[in-house]
């Protein structure tokens, strides 16, 4: 099996819905999904959108190593390099 092709992601700033908006959205437009039980997808499904949208450090996270941070304070700022990026 080949590796998925990496999606590029659309961009762009939140437009927030109030809940009952959102939800008034979603059921308007859903159906009922009884005929899809039990059954599977016949080819491979990629998203073609980000969900949030945005960057999202919040949900996001940094791993570093305690070693790499020992001198560091205010007065002596560590430069820390990014070595990877991962999809969630």
């Amino acid at each position: 099996m080949t590796p998925p092709e990496r999606t590029r992601f659309e961009r762009r700033r939140a437009d927030w819905l109030d809940y009952a908006e959102a939800r008034r959205r979603v059921m308007e437009l859903a159906g009922p999904v009884d005929d899809a039980l039990g059954r599977a997808l016949a080819e491979r499904v990629t998203a073609t959108a980000t969900l949030p949208p945005w960057d999202n450090s919040a949900m996001d996270g940094y791993a570093v190593r305690a070693e790499d941070l020992a001198h560091a304070s205010r007065e002596h700022p560590v430069r820390l390099e990014v070595v990877a990026a991962l999809q969630a």
